[in-house]
């Protein structure tokens, strides 16, 4: 039967129930998206929901202005955990000890999916091939099978194990769930590879953008091949009173990420600039720019045919903007 799906960001009190209204005879599964931002919202649309396999992906630090800590978040996320009911299948991250923390409070069937080894859906031999995906042997039951992610970045995997596990739980054949896998394609602005007619690559993860997203980014960015690498990176939103610490942090993992050169706009680009000249990154390869349009410029005069641009921020810092305005120079 066919798949209804949450589209967009129709993950909350309006969303959810739309989508559900949309289910017809012929749909044999709902995937649906429960999003939220402060306590209370994930028990409320899983309440609406009635999910019978709950997956929590991961824990990161994001929406701390209303959630505090990431303890805070994860408080959070275990509200689909607590409000499953006990004939529900919780899938569960063991990579993550905050999701397994989080599933102690179910008291019923648990399907754990992660990298380590004696797991009913693993991953194991992950070899990151930069812009070109992720290989990786899928283990299901002791069954295993080799799958080629097309999306980039390694985080990647683990988006692929939840779907597997919860395909898993379904009882969908092992086949065709690697060729699932292996045909997913990432949505708009989830690193996105666009060829801009200068001969330059960018690496479109726009869509929004947390600490843990950030660092999974520039990781991708460090291990993918270009004759330069440099990040664009816009402000990181919603972190409350950790935004000046989480953005020094950022600096000094992009640092950490050995590029040619940083571009940073927003609120917070003096912190990143600041964390980043302290982990050691020369000043002259940073560049604070203060509009979208300058970012644009500075970036069309600085980039070279060959060069691989990193492009991600938050959702208000709407970074597919600079991306805009590239796409409309003419080819030298």
């Amino acid at each position: 039967g066919r798949v209804l799906r949450t589209t967009g960001t129709q993950n909350n009190l309006v969303g959810l129930p739309l989508t559900l209204l949309r289910l017809a005879d012929t749909d044999a599964i709902a995937v649906v998206e429960l999003g939220m931002n402060g306590p209370g919202e994930i028990w409320r649309l899983a309440e609406i929901a009635e999910p019978d396999i709950g997956v929590i992906t991961c824990v990161a630090p994001a929406h701390l202005e209303r959630l505090g800590s990431i303890h805070g978040v994860a408080e959070a996320k275990a509200e689909l955990y607590r409000r499953l009911r006990p004939s529900a299948t919780a899938v569960v991250n063991a990579d993550d000890p905050l999701v397994v923390a989080a599933a102690d409070a179910f008291p019923g069937r648990k399907v754990p999916f992660g990298t380590g080894s004696g797991l009913p859906v693993a991953a194991a031999g992950i070899a990151d091939r930069g812009l070109e995906g992720i290989d990786f042997q899928l283990v299901v039951e002791r069954r295993k099978a080799p799958v080629r992610l097309a999306v980039p970045g390694r985080h990647n995997v683990t988006n692929a194990l939840a779907a597997a596990a919860a395909a898993h739980v379904l009882g969908v054949e092992l086949e065709v769930v690697r060729a699932g896998l292996e045909a997913f394609q990432p949505p708009g602005m989830r690193m996105e590879v666009t060829q801009l007619p200068s001969g330059v690559t960018v690496l479109n993860d726009a869509y929004n953008a947390n600490p843990a997203s950030m660092a999974a980014a520039l990781r991708t960015l460090a291990t993918s091949r270009g004759r330069r690498r440099l990040a664009v990176l816009g402000e990181m939103r919603e972190l409350g009173a950790e935004a000046a610490c989480a953005h020094r942090d950022l600096g000094t993992t992009a640092a950490a990420a050995n590029l040619d050169a940083l571009f940073v706009l927003g609120e917070h680009a003096a912190e990143v600039r600041a964390g980043a000249e302290a982990a050691g990154m020369a000043p002259d390869r940073i560049v604070v720019a203060q509009s979208h349009d300058d970012l644009a410029a500075q970036l069309r005069a600085q980039c070279r045919p060959g060069d691989l641009v990193l492009l991600k921020g938050s959702r208000g810092a709407a970074m597919e903007e600079v991306l805009r305005r590239l796409e409309t120079e003419r080819r030298p």
